[in-house]
């Protein structure tokens, strides 16, 4: 009789913990299905308000044959601006699947990372006239060779750029910094502005998470920083972000050097 009060404890001992595991099994599949309809959310309010503006102004101008030029040519730029704006969205997303999915063939050549970003930072401060925003650059004058797909490169570095803008208002500053170490080279993107909060700081590189800021004209689906991340994780390269609201926030990003 103990030999079966035993079994039966230890049987209902085993169906106690399948029970529970089932649960787990249950509560992940749920947290999985909320993030996917909030990616799917995000994802379709993104390509629905450029698709809005293209829609609208195109309408106006089809309909309209007494709009002054000035106005035609108003609206072209706003649907060229809207259209070239949804295209970059979508190879964003394309782009981070590829990578994700470790189908990416990146396109790795030797060249000095220093000419590469010092032409984003001539284009960076180009784009800050007229804004109030001033612009800060402090990259040496060396050869920095690396190994490492040069677009790719160039898209992660405008995207957080395009980040810190979204951030930042008349009178604040962004700055990049460029230090050589020894098998490394580090880049670091600062800005003075709003900053971002701890709780948005930890989702940051989620792709499924969509943050609003007072400088963004719609919110962001999580796809272009997460690609960013991506993009150095695939280089063996490290990247780090440091914020506090009211204080800017900062971007370090280090990769490493060719070695002979």
């Amino acid at each position: 009789v103990a030999g079966l009060n035993q079994k039966l404890a230890d049987t209902k001992r085993l169906v106690e913990i399948e029970r529970d595991r089932a649960k787990q099994q249950i509560t992940i599949l749920e947290e999985i299905n909320v993030l996917k309809n909030e990616f799917i959310s995000n994802v379709s309010h993104e390509l629905r308000t450029p698709l809005a503006s293209i829609v609208g102004f195109a309408e106006t101008l089809a309909t309209d044959d007494d709009l002054p030029r000035e106005l035609v040519n108003e609206f072209s730029g706003i649907i060229l601006t809207e259209g070239k704006r949804l295209a970059r969205f979508i190879d964003d997303i394309l782009d981070f699947s590829q990578l994700e999915n470790g189908g990416a063939n990146l396109n790795k050549e030797e060249f000095n990372i220093i000419n590469m970003l010092k032409y984003i930072s001539l284009k960076i401060e180009e784009e800050l006239k007229d804004t109030g925003i001033s612009f800060t650059s402090l990259i040496p004058d060396a050869e920095i060779i690396i190994f490492a797909d040069r677009e790719k490169l160039v898209k992660a570095f405008n995207t957080i750029f395009e980040n810190s803008l979204r951030y930042t208002n008349s009178g604040d500053n962004i700055s990049i910094v460029v230090q050589d170490f020894l098998k490394e080279v580090e880049i670091v993107i600062s800005d003075s502005g709003n900053g971002i909060s701890e709780g948005e700081l930890e989702l940051l590189f989620d792709k499924f998470h969509s943050s609003g800021s007072t400088n963004a004209v719609t919110p962001t689906a999580g796809i272009a920083l997460s690609l960013v991340k991506q993009i150095f994780d695939h280089h063996k390269g490290l990247l780090q972000v440091k914020s506090s609201i009211g204080e800017g926030t900062t971007f370090i990003i280090r990769l490493p050097k060719k070695t002979s």
